[in-house]
Order: structure tokens, then C-alpha cells, then sequence
């Protein structure tokens, strides 16, 4: 066990050293693996990035993890010798049937992330008790003259996450992995380490654009959610150090209702001419949570108004969907007020909040978003859809098809809209040449 714990700590201090000093020649995919540890994290508020006292919190969330004791699994089938890996155990059973019904194939159990701040022996808490005793006075010193204060003590963390995943695998004899949260600073050096265990890693991106987390992805198989993906893999292909590729669905794609999935359904009339989906800018920032740096919160705001200044021009109904942590309880109210003086308007309308969004594509004309990852559910189903990521420069590439339907201001979001609104899906798609991203359209 200890020899597991040393190997993981030499190589999480290997790839950091190989970042901080630009060696990215003889160990390439380390050197990358290390610079993703620069990538920000939902897990961080973003307030840790100035906080002097961050390497104390840290190190206090660890012990408090070590304190609950709670095993990071959560069985699935007999078994198999394969596990998933995901952020929390909560969508067990979302990734357990998106795996099975994809792949055939059955998983053992899935393990959490969120959940690996935990010792099953004595042996394995003394070894990681030693080394937090040991390393948090040089932690906090490199962390008190960093610029990104957490960056240090956050690995440190994450290493202890990975040792005990390695450990949870040993146990229970898995072969091949199913890794979700990709998107994590860890995620490339953490699938470095498993795969140099012999252990095949397949990772699974989500819709959302590689772009944005995903431009270095290490592993055995990378399986995209969205057609669009593939293009970027390409387009990045100097750091995707990855064997093989294939093409899969949407991660809640068999959520969605069934009639949504009949590839012989019928365009039924709509009730809304508009829908701006949410993204939830406006409360992450409230809640304190990192963003990508490109003001996603004003440049949201800008495109609702954009479309509520529209409808009324138009008289056309407008529905605003709420992102899932807007439809929290305890976040109810605060929604509803912030919400407030644009529903005053007799054509904007707000979506049941109580109904999972994805059960009123076909209610809709046409969806807009920033670049919500429902927007690449609603492309892949086949439903008129229009994004408009303001502030990112690298997306959508400019020879991607998706561009077609990209807006970068309110005349071309107007001049698009008006061309549009008129057309069915299948004309839609036939026009801005996206059948490629849709099985639903033909």
C-alpha cells in the first residue's frame, strides 16, 4: 500500500515539476498532464484563488472526509471487472443504463469522487495522516506566494483521491473503467496513473464543447456524446493522447420522453414560438462558484434581453427553461425574483419548474442558449436550435457546420430568427448542413 501511495505522489510531483518548468519534450503526455492541473474546479469556490488561509480549509475538508468514513461505492451488479466513475453516487442508475444500453455491457459498481476522502485500515490512514503531518507546512509556504493560492494544496487532495480510487479498483479486481467527470484537474494524470495499472480507462466528455475543460484528454477510449466533438478532437489532436475514439450518445439522451426518440414522430403545433435556456449564470456567481472567465453572467443576461426585446417586436410567446440548480428548492424564491420583472411581460413565460426541461423540446419552435449542454441534447433530437456563445473565441471552429447556427450580436440573432421561425426541423437542418450531428432528422 505504500508503495501505491509514493508511486502516485512521485508522479503528481513529476508532472507538476515537468508544467512549472515547460519540459514537454521526453515526457509529453506527463508534461500535459500536469498542465491540467492549471484548469479551474466547480469543486473551489472562486474565492480560493486569493485566499491565503486555503492550504488550513483544505486540509480540514480532508480530515472531516476521513472523520465520516463512508465508502465511495455503490454496488450496481454481480460482478464483471468493471466500475464507473463519476462525480457523486446520485445518477447511479442514469450511468449505469446509459453504459449498458450504449455498450451491452455491465458494470460492478460506481465509484465516487466526491467520496474518496476516506480510510478503509488503519495502514492506509496512517499513511496518508504522515503525509498531510509532513507536507502542509511547505504546502502552505508555496501557497502563500502563489498566484493561484489553492492550486498546491488542492493537489494534495487530489492525489489522496486517486490513491484511495487505486486502492477501491485493487480491492475489488476491475479491469476497465468508465470515467465520467473528465473535466476535473486530476482526470488526465488520475488516467495516466490507471492505465499504467493496467487498467483500460474509457472516458465520456458530456456534450459540452472539449474546448472549454477538454483540450488535453488522456486515456485508452474516448467516447463522444456529441458528434461535434469528434471535429475538436481533431482540431486538438498534438494533446489528445488517446487509442481509440467512438462515436456515442448524449449522457441523459434515454431520459428523455419517448416520443422524443420515434424516429417517426410527427411536428405537432407549438405552444411557444421562443425558449432561452438557462445556464445559471447569474446565481453560480452568487453562490460563488468559478466560471471560465468570460462573463458568462452579463453576457446571459444580454442575450434574454435580446429575446424578450424580440418577442415583443414579434409578438411572438417567449418561455424561459431553468437550469436545474435554479429549480432547487432551497434556490426557488431567489429564481423567481430574479426572474421577476422580466415576466412582466405578458409574452415571456416561465417553464414549469417542477418539470425536467428536456419534456418541452417539442413544445418549442426554437431554443436559444449561450452554449447550455440541453442545446447539444435539443441538436441531437433533431429540434431548431440557435446558440450564441458570447465571450468564446474558440468555439464553435470556424469550418465546423455548427457555426451555421452560432450568433455573435443581437442583429445577427434577429436576421437569424426571422429566417428561421418558418422552418421545419428537417428543412432546418437540411439548410445549416447538420444532419451529421442529428440521427433524428433525414
Amino acid at each position: 500500500m505504500l508503495f501505491e501511495f509514493l508511486k502516485t505522489a512521485w508522479y503528481f510531483k513529476i508532472s507538476y515539476l515537468l508544467a512549472l518548468f515547460g519540459l514537454n519534450k521526453k515526457y509529453k503526455r506527463l508534461y500535459y498532464c500536469g498542465q491540467s492541473f492549471n484548469k479551474v474546479s466547480y469543486r473551489l469556490p472562486k474565492s480560493s484563488q486569493s485566499d491565503l488561509l486555503i492550504t488550513f480549509r483544505i486540509y480540514k475538508r480532508i480530515f472531516w472526509g476521513f472523520l465520516t468514513k463512508i465508502e465511495p461505492y455503490s454496488k450496481l451488479g454481480p460482478k464483471t471487472g468493471r466500475a464507473i466513475f463519476d462525480g457523486n453516487l446520485t445518477i447511479k442508475d442514469v450511468r449505469r443504463d446509459y453504459i449498458e444500453k450504449l455498450t451491452g455491457n455491465r458494470c460492478d459498481f460506481i465509484i465516487a469522487k466526491n467520496s474518496l476522502l476516506y480510510y478503509k485500515n488503519i495502514q492506509q490512514a496512517f499513511i496518508i495522516t504522515l503525509f498531510l503531518a509532513l507536507s502542509i507546512a511547505p504546502v502552505f509556504l508555496i501557497s502563500v506566494f502563489a498566484r493561484k493560492k489553492s492550486k498546491v494544496p488542492f493537489m494534495v487532495m487530489e492525489l489522496i483521491e486517486n490513491f484511495n480510487l487505486q486502492l477501491v479498483l485493487k480491492d475489488h479486481t476491475i479491469k476497465e473503467l468508465y470515467y465520467f467527470c473528465i473535466y476535473e484537474r486530476d482526470a488526465n494524470l488520475g488516467a495516466f496513473i490507471l492505465m499504467k495499472n493496467n487498467i483500460y480507462v474509457h472516458k465520456i466528455p458530456s456534450e459540452v464543447p472539449l474546448a472549454f475543460l477538454n483540450k488535453t484528454i488522456v486515456c485508452d477510449q474516448l467516447n463522444f456524446c456529441f458528434a461535434y466533438q469528434k471535429e475538436e478532437f481533431l482540431e486538438f489532436k498534438e494533446t489528445m493522447f488517446v487509442t481509440k475514439t467512438t462515436q456515442w450518445a448524449p449522457e441523459r439522451i434515454f431520459n428523455a420522453p419517448s416520443r422524443l426518440l420515434s424516429l417517426t414522430r410527427i411536428e405537432e403545433d407549438y405552444v411557444h414560438d421562443l425558449a432561452f435556456f438557462s445556464s445559471a449564470s447569474w446565481l453560480r456567481e452568487k453562490m460563488g462558484d468559478m466560471d471560465l472567465g468570460s462573463n458568462d453572467r452579463d453576457n446571459e443576461e444580454k442575450l434574454l434581453a435580446m429575446l424578450v426585446s424580440y418577442s415583443i417586436e414579434k409578438k411572438l410567446k417567449l418561455c424561459i427553461f431553468t437550469h436545474p440548480i435554479e429549480k432547487r428548492t432551497e434556490n426557488r424564491k431567489l429564481t423567481q425574483n430574479y426572474y421577476q420583472a422580466t415576466l412582466l411581460n405578458p409574452l415571456v413565460y416561465l417553464a414549469d419548474m417542477d418539470v425536467p426541461s428536456i419534456e418541452g423540446f417539442d413544445k418549442i419552435n426554437l431554443g436559444i442558449s449561450l452554449y447550455s449542454t440541453l442545446m447539444f441534447e435539443r441538436i441531437y433530437l433533431g429540434y431548431k436550435t440557435i446558440l450564441a456563445p458570447f465571450g468564446y473565441e474558440e468555439f464553435p471552429l470556424k469550418r465546423s457546420p455548427l457555426k451555421n447556427i452560432c450568433v455573435s450580436d443581437e442583429k445577427q440573432l434577429s436576421d437569424k430568427l426571422d429566417s428561421c421561425l418558418s422552418l421545419t426541423n428537417v428543412e432546418f437542418y437540411k439548410k445549416f448542413h447538420l444532419l451529421n450531428y442529428s440521427n433524428y432528422c433525414s
